[in-house]
């Protein structure tokens, strides 16, 4: 058996931010006879401040001449005037004047029955739960505004409750047989997976007493929302592992899997999978070959599909929600007394043709060991294919739902190469070290949409950054491209296409100082037309190289982390740079003058279209190589001499040591983090948003940690 506990807390860098974790686990296991039972059980309190809004930018972009308390003001923080204009928000006050926080306690685990009928036959129960109650709540108090122009706003309060459960039932049984040379393992089993999913939402504003953080304190704007998901999946499975003279390796499985969330004609799925390997060392002609320098070499090769029915909404059909004029807004007035009467409406729309996403995989590797097993390597390639892609199709509002439906759209590929390495035992006198190295190399590629073909263009503070389209990776950058700055009038009046045997500026209203688009059209103009592919936000590699050594008492351990290749929209360079908006500015900013003809920062101009023209946020102006190397940990221990312990009852592994995470980094990149990218969506990243830094994640931070290991 097993028992233990653990207490976590730790404040966040972001003010008023923090976590804090209650856990419980059991395991235990119980053998009498043919009969083993067991249990493996977990429990856990959380509570989690939430950063509010974008902070990250708030701070960079809020004048720092403006104070950050200021009693005159409706909200008691500091905003933009007359005199120091800006709409930046005042990041203190918006942590100081609205909450959020997320609370969840879960109890997770699996109790497990087995039964011995021979020495090779045994059939196992498992049982596996999942239990989530979560609160979500937000509370804003009176005087919010804490940014220029903005009205004042009542104290409100948004209370989300939320219960989440999973119950599975699982059979198997499990044969083993050895006929001389040749081994069998096979399982075959049933499965059976109930998901309910329960949300109760309310909210209320004006709050007389602030301190009152309860929905019955609140006397304005009642409303309150709900609904309930139900998720069934049912699975047939079997797998088939044989081994021929401990050398020859094969496994086959297969599965039939029914999902009720997928509509009657399309509800199930079989899907296969299946290995083959080779452990060529093994082989009698191995020791007299030219690969007699190997300790092991393994080599193998794998296919096989999986089905995904992991979307939100858990219903194929169109859901309704109904009531009166205070329950969800669905009532109507009807009638000469204007009465409200109760309605309903159509929440979401239905597909009932949606059906599996199929993800199959190939999949070619090796594995070896020379020089007395000191150096290891592994290698593999692959090529996984997804179609079938669940994603909600955008709509027009016109068609008066609020809820897009899932619909199967495309297909993509991902092909790679994943390569480690690892040197061990390398030692001289006392001193001993341990090395390992990975590499990953992914290309993503998207074979088809099922819109038609038509590209996925998503937008950032109003600006379209990202296409996905056929033959292209999945959300890549897709931007003007900036030539420079023009220096001159002559260069204005220089920059000029022939359309139609006329010749014509480009640019007819620039000025020197302002910035030089690409005419990639070749049509005369600038305009949306002229945007290229101008890198996406997936590296082309990364890994890390990482040491593990000792000298005497002493141990520690060295990770380093990189990434080549990916590049990076950084907002909040946007937001410090552009000259359209009262702001305030990086420290190093110098415009265009005719003093500093600068080749990357255009004039300053406040108003009119040129101002806008140079700051634009869709021009590869703001994109920035996002490649770095980051010493990730550095950890250094001391084992205590025995002739400190051998008096106390601790054992001779009593350990002392120092731990510093996210030491530092070099790269290129001018934001906080060249790895904190993406914006969250739906409580996940947006995979067509990877590279965006608009400030919503939060970035590494640097980590001191003092610790003890004792022993006893």
């Amino acid at each position: 058996y097993l028992l233990s506990g653990g207490y976590f807390k730790q404040e966040g860098v972001i003010i008023d931010t923090d976590f804090e974790r209650y856990s419980f686990r059991l395991n235990s296991e119980l053998r009498r006879g043919r009969f083993t039972f067991g249990e493996n059980v977990a429990l856990s309190r959380a509570s989690r401040q939430i950063p509010i809004g974008n902070q990250l930018i708030d701070a960079l972009r809020f004048p720092p001449v403006i104070p950050v308390l200021d009693p005159s003001t409706a909200s008691g923080f500091g905003i933009g005037t007359n005199a120091i204009p800006t709409f930046g928000v005042n990041p203190v006050g918006s942590a100081a004047l609205r909450s959020e926080q997320d609370r969840s306690n879960q109890a997770f685990g699996t109790i497990f029955g087995q039964v011995a009928f021979l020495e090779n036959l045994s059939y196992r129960l498992n049982v596996g739960f999942h239990y989530n109650d979560g609160n979500w709540r937000r509370f804003t108090e009176r005087g919010y505004p804490v940014r220029q122009n903005e009205s004042l706003n009542p104290a409100a309060l948004i209370d989300q409750r939320s219960t989440g459960s999973m119950l599975q039932l699982e059979n198997l049984i499990t044969w083993d047989q050895t006929f001389g040379r040749h081994a069998f393992n096979a399982v075959g089993g049933y499965s059976e997976q109930r998901e309910q999913f329960n949300r109760l939402e309310a909210s209320r504003t004006d709050f007389p007493d602030p301190s009152l953080e309860e929905l019955d304190a609140g006397t304005s704007n009642q409303a309150n929302t709900g609904y309930r998901n139900d998720a069934r999946l049912r699975s047939l499975l079997a797998r088939v592992n044989y081994t021929l003279s401990d050398r020859y390796l094969f496994t086959g499985s297969i599965r039939r899997d029914g999902s009720s969330r997928f509509g009657p004609n399309n509800r199930y799925g079989t899907f296969g999978a299946g290995s083959v390997g080779w452990i060529v060392s093994e082989e009698g002609f191995f020791a007299n070959s030219f690969l007699r320098g190997f300790d092991f070499l393994k080599l193998r090769a794998s296919y096989g599909t999986l089905g995904n029915q992991d979307f939100t909404d858990y219903q194929y059909a169109a859901s309704i929600v109904s009531g009166g004029f205070g329950l969800g807004g669905t009532g109507y007035p009807l009638g000469p007394s204007q009465a409200v009467q109760p309605g309903a409406i159509q929440r979401s729309l239905a597909n009932p043709d949606i059906r599996w996403q199929e993800n199959t995989e190939a999949n070619f590797g090796i594995d070896a060991n020379l020089f007395n097993s000191r150096l290891t390597l592994t290698a593999d390639y692959y090529v996984r294919e997804s179609d079938g892609l669940l994603v909600q199709a955008p709509l027009p509002p016109s068609l008066g739902a609020v809820g897009a439906p899932f619909v199967n759209a495309g297909e993509m590929r991902n092909s790679g190469f994943e390569l480690g390495v690892g040197l061990q035992e390398i030692s001289r006198g006392a001193f001993q070290l341990d090395v390992a190295a990975s590499l990953t190399a992914n290309r993503n590629k998207v074979l088809s949409l099922g819109n038609g073909s038509q590209p996925i263009f998503v937008e950032v503070e109003g600006a379209q950054l990202t296409r996905t389209a056929v033959g292209g990776q999945v959300g890549s950058f897709y931007l003007r491209k900036m030539l420079g700055i023009f220096q001159s009038q002559a260069e204005v009046d220089a920059y000029t296409a022939t359309v139609n045997g006329a010749t014509q500026r480009i640019q007819p209203d620039a000025k020197p100082g302002d910035i030089k688009y690409a005419d990639l059209n070749n049509d005369g103009t600038i305009s949306a037309d002229d945007r290229y592919n101008a890198g996406n936000g997936i590296p082309a590699f990364e890994g890390g190289v990482f040491f593990n050594g000792r000298y005497a008492s002493f141990d520690f351990d060295v990770g380093l982390q990189y990434s080549v290749g990916s590049e990076v929209m950084n907002v909040a360079r946007w937001w410090t740079e552009r000259m359209d908006d009262p702001t305030n500015y990086r420290a190093d900013l110098q415009p265009w003058t005719e003093e500093n003809p600068s080749t990357t920062t255009p004039r300053a101009l406040k108003e009119g279209p040129q101002a806008a023209q140079n700051a634009r946020l869709d021009s590869d102006r703001w994109m920035e190589d996002g490649s770095f190397l980051r010493l990730q940990n550095v950890q250094i221990g001391y084992i205590l001499p025995a002739r400190l312990t051998r008096n106390t009852g601790l054992s001779g592994e009593s350990r002392i040591y120092v731990n510093l995470q996210n030491v530092f980094t070099i790269t290129g990149y001018k934001g906080y983090d060249p790895e904190a990218t993406g914006i969250v969506y739906n409580n996940s990243l947006d995979a067509l948003l990877r590279g965006v830094d608009a400030g919503q994640i939060y970035p590494n931070p640097r980590t001191i940690t003092v610790g003890v290991n004792l022993g006893f």
